[in-house]
């Protein structure tokens, strides 16, 4: 198959780990013989913006933290930046004359390149791994204000469920899936796969499994965005309770990822504040190929998440290391952590809870052990990259397979 993979960041630059997921599948699709092409926005990139593969052309949108008039004028600029991108897909789609679209994040490029992919007949598959499409619909469908409801449509270029071929979603997690089936989405046209996996060859060996050392301080972690809806300050709360409270004194807890410079700020102030300058730091963002290398150097991942978490990534990285998790019962994550088996489950926004229940790994070897080696044959048997690479693309050639024969204008 000749397949077009439409995203807005990808790797290289990048912001989180949807781009990190495209390009895993994208890269395991060209293994298996596919014809892989990328149509990528332009963000990040300086010098040359394409190659005969990657093609960095699509306008960057954003509006960014602005008000008032300046913001009614970058909105207005976004519009006709989209539309743009609707003529920038065409010629894409010219060139690389797909079999078929596979579509992921597309909230910085709007809609205008789907409705470009429409008017040739091509097939897409819809990849979500957040709640863009049912935010679009509340935004701009159920917006009760009708200047709102018009400068978002201008904006995003959605029109409306009806408007665009929706009959192919894969979301990354059933709870993804829930929300599309409640804001109106047809649910026979989706299937959830958990598309996050991680190289077999890069799956830590029970036998050789490293844990932290057991002198000095007990290292906890967080690696991600950095912003409000992953619950950072969560985690920082419950550090000042486990030495404050209950007496755990000898712990750090890192902070690794980039994001939100306001909310940063204010983690700053936080941790200032409840003296906590000597447990917390954050460590500079390291590359996803670095990122594996890290987590044996620590004894416990913490996953605050506060918001509906779609499907974590971080996750499913940290197991494959053998790195005990203590993570928030929200959105997808409980399905891919079974409390007590591969992971501990706390309650969102409590950190009290995420506090106990670090002092009950450190206070219990055995059960933080028995949690890293379940997690360990949870991704080998399910989260090999291989295993989702091959449902994807079982996917995409049911797709086509069934379509091949549908009627539809030819590419000049």
């Amino acid at each position: 198959m000749r397949i077009l993979v439409l995203s807005d960041h990808y790797p290289p630059y990048y912001k989180g780990g949807h781009e990190i997921r495209f390009k895993t599948t994208a890269d395991g699709l060209s293994r298996k013989g596919h014809e892989v092409f990328i149509l990528a926005s332009k963000y990040g990139v300086s010098g040359k913006k394409e190659n005969d593969r990657i093609l960095r052309l699509l306008n960057y949108l954003e509006i960014g933290h602005v008000g008032g008039v300046r913001k009614r004028y970058k909105e207005i600029k976004i519009a006709l930046l989209g539309r743009q991108n609707y003529f920038i897909t065409k010629k894409a789609v010219q060139y690389v004359k797909p079999d078929i679209v596979y579509a992921g994040e597309i909230s910085h490029v709007s809609m205008y390149p789907i409705r470009a992919v429409e008017t040739y007949g091509i097939p897409i598959v819809h990849h979500v791994g957040n709640y863009y499409f049912p935010q679009l619909i509340e935004d701009c469908i159920l917006q009760k204000n009708p200047i709102k409801r018009f400068y978002r449509k201008a904006i995003s270029g959605f029109k409306g469920i009806d408007k665009y071929d929706f009959r192919h979603i894969i979301t990354v997690s059933e709870a993804v899936k829930k929300k599309y089936d409640a804001i109106g989405f047809t649910e026979r046209n989706i299937r959830a796969i958990h598309a996050r996996g991680v190289p077999p060859e890069l799956i830590a060996k029970k036998s050789e499994l490293s844990i932290a050392p057991e002198t000095g301080p007990i290292k906890l972690l967080y690696v991600g965005r950095i912003e409000k809806v992953k619950g950072i300050h969560v985690a920082i709360e419950a550090v000042k309770h486990l030495v404050d409270d209950l007496g755990v004194e000898d712990i750090i807890l890192d902070i690794i990822g980039e994001g939100d410079s306001d909310y940063i700020e204010y983690l700053y102030a936080l941790i200032k504040k409840l003296e906590m300058q000597s447990h917390v730091g954050f460590r500079k963002a390291i590359s996803h190929e670095a990122i594996l290398q890290e987590y044996q150097k620590y004894h416990i991942l913490l996953f605050p998440s506060v918001w509906e978490e779609p499907f974590s990534g971080v996750l499913i990285e940290a197991m494959s290391q053998g790195l005990p998790i203590v993570a928030t019962n929200t959105g997808g994550t409980p399905e891919l952590i079974r409390d007590e088996w591969n992971g501990l489950l706390v309650n969102p926004d409590d950190p009290i809870d995420m506090a106990k229940a670090v002092k009950r790994l450190i206070e219990n070897p055995s059960l933080a052990k028995r949690i890293a080696l379940n997690g360990i044959d949870l991704i080998s048997e399910k989260y090999n990259v291989e295993k989702i690479t091959d449902k994807i693309e079982s996917y995409l050639m049911d797709v086509v397979s069934k379509e091949k024969d549908a009627t539809s204008p030819k590419l000049a």
